[in-house]
């Protein structure tokens, strides 16, 4: 399997992971061989990039199953629908009350998420591997959905390499997943495009995380700790952050593995202003802001579980092209067999360069 930008794809190539529609119905199956016109609808789907079969490298498993993955897409569209079509959009600040059905309508549908997200994290728990792969394939017009999900579950594995127990993993779990869900109260905010916001609207934008908790308090399912992780959740280390410009030593510690997992994420997501960045370049960005929006435990966490180059991306070493196809002991220097044939291990050449060959930027 490998990741490939659909610019680049031929009609010789097959989908190696289903494409979903704005209703997460399997719009291109996995088996489906790709022609001019699948491909044109890639592109119409809001999708920049996806992964296609390579039966020469054998690919690492994914940390959950597709079939949980669209299980949790569904019902966080189905509460961003709840919120968006039944409660009272915000009018200078504040929020309206939300009805006895509309209360009822979301809690049912956390106590879903609540559900999966326990058949994830014991899925995760199984998980031996000290790594976390995900590919599923993003698409833009889908980013908030599957940007909530991602973030879970990173937020999750991150929390399981820290030991904490299964309550603070469930709250972990539905905070991250509900960490945005403000945003469905700003009307006509597109989420799309934060990164291209006029001033009024990096103002209201800077309201989404309050905005979160004045819904979650409306409901009898969730807990204070959720709550308070929603509300931080753009805190930073050194007290730049908001609403409240808390320092570190008043960031709840699950808050700060939310953090982390939201920008990871969001870096390696393809947005309107910008392609996704590749892993490894992600993982440097983030890594320049430890100390000032991110703690040093938190990084380390990340780093540890995350490969940089996955099985079957296509990298240049010294202005060569190469495959990674495996690793020996460290994902950080895998073994890459080169156009020519040759197999360089990058445990014996830790000095040496490598970058994408697509969209290296």
């Amino acid at each position: 399997m490998r990741y490939m930008p659909v610019d680049f794809l031929k009609e010789t190539h097959m989908l190696a992971q289903p494409i979903y529609d704005t209703n997460f119905n399997e719009q291109l199956l996995a088996t489906s061989d790709l022609t001019t016109s699948r491909i044109k609808a890639l592109k119409r789907l809001g999708y920049y990039s996806v992964y296609i079969r390579d039966e020469k490298y054998a690919s690492d498993e994914q940390s959950v199953t597709t079939e949980m993955l669209r299980n949790l897409y569904v019902e966080v569209a189905h509460v961003f629908t709840i919120i968006k079509t039944s409660s009272k959009l915000i009018s200078k600040n504040k929020i309206g009350l939300l009805s006895i059905d509309q209360a009822k309508h979301l809690e049912e549908s956390f106590n879903v998420l609540m559900k999966i997200g326990e058949e994830v994290i014991l899925y995760l728990l199984k998980d031996r591997s000290p790594n976390i792969h995900l590919f599923e394939t993003k698409s833009i017009d889908l980013y908030s959905i599957q940007h909530a999900v991602h973030t879970s579950i990173y937020a999750v594995k991150m929390g399981l390499k820290r030991n904490l127990n299964m309550r603070a993993l469930k709250n972990l779990f539905i905070g991250a997943i509900l960490h945005d869900i403000g945003y469905m109260l700003i009307h006509d905010f597109d989420t799309t495009k934060i990164g291209l916001l006029n001033e009024s609207q990096k103002e209201l934008q800077s309201k989404h995380a309050q905005f979160t908790v004045d819904i979650l308090n409306q409901c009898n399912n969730i807990t204070s700790v959720t709550k308070t992780i929603c509300l931080q959740h753009h805190e930073k280390e050194d007290g730049t952050g908001y609403p409240n410009r808390l320092d570190s030593k008043s960031i709840n510690p699950l808050t700060k593995l939310l953090a982390i997992s939201i920008t990871y994420d969001a870096l390696t997501s393809d947005r309107p202003f910008r392609p996704a960045y590749p892993i490894h370049k992600a993982i440097q960005i983030v890594k320049n802001q430890v100390g000032t929006a991110y703690d040093s435990l938190s990084f380390e966490l990340l780093e540890e579980m995350i490969v940089p180059f996955p099985i079957g991306t296509v990298v240049k070493i010294n202005n060569e092209l190469g495959t990674i196809t495996s690793y020996e002991t460290q994902p950080k220097y895998p073994v890459v067999v080169m156009e020519d044939g040759q197999t360089v291990k990058l445990t014996d050449y830790r000095s040496m360069s490598i970058g994408l060959n697509y969209r290296d930027t």
